[in-house]
């Protein structure tokens, strides 16, 4: 079903589960697609019951309309983002019917699924539409939200995984109006992150770091970023928005990266570079901004 005319964005979000991303869509999500992207709407020919944004002007398989609703936008994320507040207000409704315990000093969802041998400490809080798996330590004042843990991983003290976060967009008039982060964090197994690091919800697919990863204290991670297995992310860098960084790369303390930029495999970023262009495997970068000085 294609909409052009004027979209009841409230009973639509009825009809949606979530969130999800053009390279990994997911039946009964809402997900928008740019123009840059639209070499992959194929993409979306296995898709049913989706509501899909796309720019005015972008061409589309019959079969895909048919299986999904379609909306064409001519101000496509300021209406991503109306769509996105009304489906944030409703996670907030759920919050305020959601049930919790005290269980040795920490709160702990009643909807929480916690593994065998999992130690909790005091202060810790464990919310709802959480997942920790067999062995992990969650250490006290961490705050989970909409996460995934895997097992034997080791939560630091006063660390906020699925953080709160949204980008923001201007609307018709103007004005600058929020996209909410609607997805989760997806953590492997055996990872380690320091006290007082922050890990965003995904907006449009998960916020990940895999297996192995080690994340030092006072780190930032931004939405839908990608940190590799084994990865290393010293203290106090800065990872913004889509960053990616891949399997054995070291991100040096105090560094900054902007969004969208990739990290390659074995490459080291030094400390305190604002890497402000994606980075080959195998190599070295330093300054600001950082420039590739050797590949190994």
């Amino acid at each position: 079903m294609i909409i052009n005319d004027t979209v009841d964005y409230q009973s639509l979000a009825g009809k949606i589960e979530g969130v999800s991303f053009i390279d990994c869509p997911q039946d009964n999500t809402v997900l928008y697609v740019g123009k840059k992207l639209e070499n992959r709407l194929h993409k979306l020919d296995q898709t049913r019951n989706c509501v899909v944004m796309l720019e005015e002007g972008m061409l589309l398989d019959d079969a895909i309309a048919e299986s999904n609703t379609v909306i064409y936008s001519k101000h496509l994320l300021a209406d991503y983002g109306l769509l996105s507040k009304i489906l944030y207000d409703r996670e907030n409704e759920q919050l305020s019917t959601a049930e919790y315990q005290m269980v040795n000093g920490a709160t702990i969802s009643t909807s929480a699924e916690i593994g065998d041998n999992v130690l909790i400490e005091s202060g810790a809080f464990i919310d709802h539409k959480v997942i920790i798996g067999a062995g992990t330590r969650i250490r006290g004042g961490a705050r989970i939200h909409h996460a995934c843990i895997g097992e034997y991983c080791d939560i630091g003290e006063y660390t906020v995984i699925g953080a709160p976060s949204f980008t923001n967009t201007l609307d018709a008039d103007g004005n600058r109006v929020p996209i909410y982060a609607l997805s989760e964090v997806t953590i492997g197994d055996h990872v380690h992150i320091s006290e007082f690091t922050r890990v965003n919800r995904g907006q449009s697919r998960s916020t990940t770091i895999g297996e192995y990863a080690k994340i030092d204290g006072h780190v930032a991670i931004g939405h839908d970023s990608v940190v590799g297995r084994n990865a290393v992310i010293a203290g106090s860098a800065i990872l913004a928005g889509f960053v990616t960084i891949a399997d054995n790369a070291y991100v040096g303390i105090g560094a900054l990266l902007k969004p969208f930029v990739s990290v390659g495999e074995n490459t080291t970023i030094g400390i305190g570079a604002v890497v402000v262009r994606s980075q080959p495997d195998n190599a070295l970068a330093v300054g600001n901004p950082a420039k590739t000085l050797k590949k190994r």
